[in-house]
């Protein structure tokens, strides 16, 4: 009973920061978070480097998902669906999964994605942290302007109807 009542509790604590989450700290370590991110090298599930940086310029949406993460796994097809969206007015997709390549090359079989997906090292929850999610929860979703300044942070599934709110007036 005491396990239940604190799962519950548990559960409406992360809800309440999740809808209050719309903007990741603007401070100096955060600034330096997001530069060390676009500079990261992350590995293609192919085992190819590539940093964010290839993206610059453009509006970024950087989710940070695993394959074993129930709700990165729903988010996943209405994201593909929002880059073929607004891919040509200059939204990026990236999904960086905090996971194994190989978990990513069988999920992406069965589950095709129309964006490109990286894979991180497991001390980037570290720099997750910075970014605005300090819990280091999955899935966790960024939005970089155009000139890589940090719009909005979100932790947990983001809806299509949320993202668009967001995505729209940028455009």
């Amino acid at each position: 009973m005491v396990l239940a009542l604190a799962a519950g509790w548990g559960g409406l604590e992360f809800g309440r920061w999740t809808r209050s989450q719309s903007a990741p700290q603007t401070g100096t370590s955060n600034a330096n978070a997001v530069q060390q991110l676009l500079v990261t090298s992350f590995k293609t599930p192919e085992g190819d480097a590539k940093t964010l940086n290839a993206w610059q310029g453009k509006i970024l949406v950087i989710n940070f998902w695993a394959t074993w993460c129930p709700p990165c796994r729903e988010e996943m097809p209405e994201f593909s669906q929002a880059q073929d969206e607004y891919g040509p007015n200059g939204v990026q997709f990236v999904g960086i999964a905090v996971d194994q390549a190989s978990n990513v090359v069988d999920f992406t079989k069965k589950t095709p994605v129309s964006y490109p997906l990286l894979v991180a090292n497991p001390d980037i929850t570290g720099l997750m942290a910075q970014l605005g999610n300090p819990q280091q929860g999955l899935p966790f979703t960024i939005i970089l302007g155009r000139d890589g300044k940090p719009l909005s942070a979100h932790l947990g599934r983001l809806s299509k109807e949320d993202l668009s709110k967001q995505l729209k007036p940028l455009l």
